[in-house]
């Protein structure tokens, strides 16, 4: 039985052919108006890269490097998630803040003591957007969201009826920004830098 389907044409490689690093774009491939689809990153295509709780803030900057991400999922014992840590939260105040909370046990008066558990975003403060809205969103919508969220990373949620929700993928900034040669400014979290002034004013 004959069906419908036709053949695409075929063509010979082309010559210089290279593989592509993952989530690179040709140079004005895409715009502010292009589906914001293109630059998500899908986790069900994409495993996300995790780390259990109780481990140091070194040993998840390590695993950062090797997996060649900035973003790791944090979990219990159990395998559950409970928070996420990023490399800005390791290159800034927590790990400061850490520390300065644990003057009274000079043993874990150092970075390679803190433990990720003590920096990580836990999931009851997470915010993000719903996978459904970033089927129908172009880049330009994405862009305002991060200019609005302050923070580098947005999250994607996705609820299937009967299944539990789970995080369906994210936005990195800094890829919006590198794909399209701009620069967004984030508004820095506010209270940060008031917290750590309390920290050292503790009596």
């Amino acid at each position: 039985m004959m069906n419908s389907y036709v053949a695409r044409p075929l063509k010979p490689a082309p010559s210089g052919l290279a593989i592509p690093k993952p989530g690179s774009h040709a140079v004005g491939a895409l715009t502010r108006e292009s589906a914001a689809i293109a630059l998500m990153t899908d986790l069900r295509q994409m495993p996300a890269v995790s780390i259990a709780e109780g481990h140091t803030i070194t040993e998840a900057e390590a695993q950062m490097v090797a997996a060649g991400v900035r973003l790791l999922f944090v979990t219990d014992a159990a395998g559950q998630l409970i928070g996420l840590v990023t490399a800005y939260d390791l290159a800034g105040e927590k790990p400061l803040m850490a520390m300065l909370s644990r003057e009274s046990h000079p043993d874990l008066h150092e970075p390679n003591k803190v433990l990720v558990n003590d920096i990580m975003t836990p999931v009851n403060r997470w915010r993000g957007v719903d996978f459904a809205s970033v089927e129908r969103a172009r880049i330009g919508d994405i862009m305002q969201t991060f200019v609005e969220l302050g923070q580098p990373h947005l999250l994607v949620f996705e609820s299937t009826p009967g299944e539990a929700a789970v995080v369906r993928g994210l936005f990195s900034a800094t890829q919006i920004e590198r794909v399209l040669g701009v620069r967004m400014e984030l508004a820095p979290r506010p209270g940060s830098f008031a917290e750590i002034e309390q920290m050292l004013t503790r009596p």
